[in-house]
């Protein structure tokens, strides 16, 4: 059997808000690569949220990544994930699993999804361990405050993000890390409370507040169920940041 012909047109679809991508989604693409002839980076305009980024910005911070790599095609796309999919030839979404509670969601929405279209299948790939705390909003709650995220994500998001926020890019000595006395100021825009924290965006999110204050928030798992369902229907994810990966020492960005 010719294996290398059979392979001819097979592709995915890996969907997601990502605001920002970072290393996790990079290993998880490059990882599909080695499955699929090609994979579209489908970047969704549809969140209940408000992205740091511009749906422009996102997809011309993936089109900068994967510059040179013919089989990745990075995307914007709305309304329904299984209907983008299907417009677009394919039949196959790729998703990303880091945990349990990552896996019950994803085969909630993968059943739904089915439902909707029944020859859209879904195909998960396991997070390569370095990436399993990794998330975009956790990313963004460091970043926020002054944190080094080098490393975690790619060098022009990096880049990005360090400039969005406000702080020197490359990273300096004297950073204020947004870490403040008792009532003092946290990163670039708001005001802290104890410990400082506050910043700008995501800062003022569980996960910000876990970072600024020394303390961990995690996200409670009943609330905004409804509305985060409703838009992982439409970008193909639980939370709109999309996936997190990793575990371990940071390693540096992953190469093709």
């Amino acid at each position: 059997m010719d294996h290398a012909r059979e392979r001819v047109g097979r592709l995915a679809i890996y969907p997601g808000t990502f605001d920002p991508l970072t290393n996790g989604h990079v290993s998880l693409i490059r990882r599909g690569c080695q499955i699929f002839d090609n994979v579209v980076v489908a970047v969704a305009a549809d969140t209940p949220k408000t992205p740091l980024f511009s749906l422009d910005e996102r997809v011309r911070m993936a089109e900068d990544v994967f510059a040179g790599h013919p089989s990745i095609t990075v995307e914007p796309f709305t309304g329904l994930l299984v209907d983008y999919v299907e417009r677009r030839g394919a039949n196959v979404i790729l998703r990303g699993l880091r945990a349990v509670s990552d896996f019950e969601y994803e085969f909630q929405l993968a059943l739904m999804n089915r439902k909707l279209k029944r020859h859209i299948q879904t195909v998960f790939l396991m997070t390569d361990y370095q990436w399993l705390y990794i998330s975009s909003t956790i990313i963004k709650a460091a970043a926020s405050l002054g944190g080094d995220i080098k490393g975690l994500v790619p060098e022009n998001i990096y880049r990005k993000l360090r400039e969005k926020y406000g702080y020197p890019y490359p990273l300096g000595d004297d950073i204020d890390l947004g870490l403040g006395g008792p009532g003092g100021h946290g990163g670039k825009g708001g005001a802290g409370g104890p410990g400082g924290l506050a910043g700008v965006g995501s800062a003022g999110s569980a996960f910000g507040a876990g970072l600024g204050n020394g303390g961990f928030l995690p996200r409670s798992m009943g609330a905004g169920l409804s509305a985060e369902g409703d838009d992982a229907l439409r970008n193909g994810c639980l939370d709109p940041d999309d996936d997190g990966y990793g575990g371990g020492t940071p390693p540096m960005a992953p190469t093709f």
